[in-house]
């Protein structure tokens, strides 16, 4: 078991699913690194992933360690690990890995794991247009995101915006969830908070 994992109380079986010995995580052309005061994302048009195409629910995050600390923060959530799967994008979510996803786990569930910020939801709303192969253009106009969908183009308060306000507003029902974190901007925030 990895020692710094071991302190953070992530358990010796999500260890063992992800495969993460020396907290470096391989997207194929980078790596994501985490360590003591440092976690290193890459900007890449690769994926990182655990488990193969036959699993029923798909968490995508943009690293493989806030998919971990959404794990070890919520494993009561999912009964069998081997019907997971995650997805980390990096710094950004580019089509081509979206496309990816979308074709590789085809009719899963997908679960989002940004951070609970501006940014986090933004990131929901493009990988949920993405993943439904309808890509949207998001802008910000002083306090306003500006959304392009589908022909149509709505203003929405930074505040207001999320993936739930956004399919209102659009009349969309993708079925894809999101999971934000309490107390904290990541779920690897509080997983660290929380084990200091």
């Amino acid at each position: 078991m990895n020692p710094l994992l071991e302190k953070l109380g992530v358990s010796s079986e999500l260890q063992a699913f992800f495969k993460s010995t020396d907290c470096v995580f391989d997207f194929g052309d980078s790596f994501e690194h985490f360590g003591p005061g440092f976690h290193k994302v890459p900007t890449t048009q690769n994926v990182w992933r655990t488990a193969g195409e036959t699993v029923t629910n798909v968490i995508i995050s943009h690293s493989a360690m806030e998919c971990l600390a959404y794990l070890t923060l919520n494993r009561h959530r999912f009964q069998l690990l081997s019907a997971l799967g995650c997805v980390a994008l990096g710094n950004y979510p580019y089509e081509l890995q979206l496309e990816w996803v979308r074709r590789t786990f085809y009719r899963r569930k997908f679960t989002l794991v940004f951070s609970n910020d501006l940014v986090g939801r933004v990131m929901d709303i493009k990988v949920m247009t993405g993943l439904r192969n309808k890509p949207t253009r998001l802008w910000l106009s002083g306090d306003s995101v500006i959304a392009r969908y589908h022909e149509r183009t709505l203003s929405f308060a930074q505040a207001n915006l999320s993936l739930h306000s956004f399919e209102k507003a659009f009349s969309i029902r993708s079925g894809i969830r999101t999971r934000k974190p309490l107390h904290h901007l990541t779920f690897l925030d509080e997983l660290t908070y929380d084990h200091k």
